[in-house]
């Protein structure tokens, strides 16, 4: 059976390649919090085993790959700002300032605890020190595990302080897809009370809000809170973490937007969607556009129609204002429910279509290759019309490869950049 012709077209010999590159190089999957789930939120509650996250009840005992009962998973866990080292993912760390057992509050001693805010409940926490994380950074890793792409993320947490000290701390959160360069979420910036209470207890502060990104199937995602002094003097609460819920949202159309579509028209977009009226459900509707897929503006709102009058079209035209990629939306803002997510429409500009010239072709085993706006170290991928790949290299602007040594046939020459694909047929002829 022939797997590459030309009805099925460049878009199923891409997803094919894609498959084969992803088994070729995608590694065992290692532990870490994974969302198996759409559109349901996943919790840790420290209480109790999550397969990747920790072994039984939180005890503050420590970090191991392999935990033991009582021990975070340290595939899913970094934590960095002790005086005893950091904690990179996949390490053991089962002694010292990772674990200093359980508490109900009212230490000094800087390092890692298992607190009890409330009767059998534990929590993530901490005690920061002159030396001891001040600053510092707790990670958790979340794999996508849903078998579909994610449109934006939901999270929410507590955050519990015992304000036994004259001094206030910060506690702030972003996220990343490479545990590289990270994004703020100012609206979850937390600073505890700087003057100390007369009677201590654990007083709960409640954060929420809206990742937007778009995650892949089978990526990560790294959740991260900073800490450091704000303000007062002396020595510092002590701090924790609890309940952490991250939701996964679809990155389908959900029942009420019967169509989203952008196209290129002129020299505008033109932005068409089709919205189905539920009473009292919605607020708003949002349409965002972004030059990179996370950071979204708001480019037209409109209040929700709520007169039963079933289906609705809109139409928006927009002028971009740079040569970059465009990234459309629609955010639903629900009175009573998580912000909703349509899937994401992404246009390239007009001006950067497919720039990959493949000569001579046919070929009898040496062709070069031209492209156009690909960035340095490009990954060539050569595949048969049997799903193989028969050649892998390295590319930049311009390229020539020799491919006397296979036999004449069809071939695909895929060249993958940031992970975008491009994918040209290729004739050998002896």
């Amino acid at each position: 059976m022939q797997l590459f012709n030309e009805n099925i077209g460049c878009i199923q010999q891409i997803k094919y390649v894609c498959h084969i590159v992803i088994l070729l190089f995608t590694y065992p999957v290692i532990g870490q919090w994974s969302i198996n789930q759409i559109d349901s939120t996943a919790n840790i509650d420290f209480d109790q085993t999550l397969d990747g996250v920790c072994n039984d009840t939180f005890t503050g005992s420590g970090f191991a790959p392999a935990p033991s009962p009582g021990n975070l998973d340290s595939d899913a866990w970094k934590i960095l700002g002790f005086t005893a080292g950091d904690l990179n993912f996949g390490e053991t760390a089962t002694e010292n300032d990772f674990a200093r057992g359980i508490s109900e509050g009212g230490k000094t001693t800087g390092g890692i605890y298992a607190f009890i805010h409330s009767p059998n409940n534990h929590s993530f926490g901490f005690q920061p020190t002159g030396g001891d994380f001040t600053p510092g950074q707790i990670i958790l890793r979340a794999i996508n595990n849903t078998g579909m792409e994610v449109n934006g993320l939901n999270i929410n947490y507590q955050i519990w302080t015992y304000n036994n000290e004259n001094r206030s701390s910060h506690i702030k959160f972003s996220w990343s897809l490479d545990d590289v360069i990270y994004h703020d979420i100012p609206s979850l910036d937390y600073i505890s009370p700087e003057a100390e209470s007369d009677s201590a207890v654990w007083n709960m502060t409640y954060r929420q809000g809206d990742i937007d990104t778009i995650l892949p199937s089978a990526s990560s995602i790294y959740l991260r809170w900073t800490t450091n002094d704000e303000g007062g003097s002396g020595s510092r609460d002590e701090l924790a973490i609890d309940e952490i819920n991250l939701r996964m949202l679809s990155s389908g159309l959900p029942i009420y937007i019967q169509a989203f579509k952008a196209k290129w028209q002129d020299k505008a977009i033109k932005v068409v969607w089709q919205l189905l009226n539920i009473d009292e459900l919605f607020a708003q509707y949002h349409l965002q556009h972004s030059n990179n897929g996370y950071q979204w503006e708001d480019i037209f709102v409109t209040e929700a129609m709520k007169d039963g009058s079933g289906l609705h079209d809109f139409t928006y035209y927009y002028s971009p204002k740079s040569s970059d990629e465009h990234f459309f939306r629609l955010k639903i803002h629900s009175v009573n429910s998580p912000t909703i997510y349509s899937r994401t429409e992404n246009l390239k500009p007009e001006s950067q279509s497919s720039k990959i010239t493949i000569y001579p072709n046919p070929s009898d085993g040496h062709i070069k290759i031209d492209w156009g706006p690909f960035s340095q170290n490009t990954n060539i991928y050569l595949v048969s019309n049997l799903g193989q790949i028969v050649l892998r290299d390295i590319g930049y602007r311009d390229k020539t490869l020799d491919l006397s040594f296979l036999p004449s046939g069809i071939y695909f020459l895929v060249i993958e950049d940031r992970g975008e694909l491009e994918c040209k047929k290729i004739e050998l002829v002896r």
